[in-house]
């Protein structure tokens, strides 16, 4: 092989294209992070809701009919 065969341009070339998969991975993380945070919002939601009225319905199951 011959020294300084690559030159300025191929590396350049190579650390440019680097740079652009790292963007585009940075790009793609932040979108699934996003979407992750919604998603673990909506079910949060959803099973404080199931929690809320299974005690709802615990209640009247236990309740001895006393209330009007």
């Amino acid at each position: 092989a011959k020294e300084g065969a690559g030159g300025f341009a191929v590396v350049a070339a190579g650390i440019s294209e680097a740079l652009i998969a790292t963007a585009a991975g940075i790009v793609v993380a932040v979108v699934a992070v996003m979407a992750y945070n919604i998603f673990q919002t909506r079910a949060a939601k959803f099973i404080l809701l199931i929690k809320i009225q299974a005690e709802e319905f615990a209640e009247l199951i236990a309740d001895d009919g006393t209330k009007v």
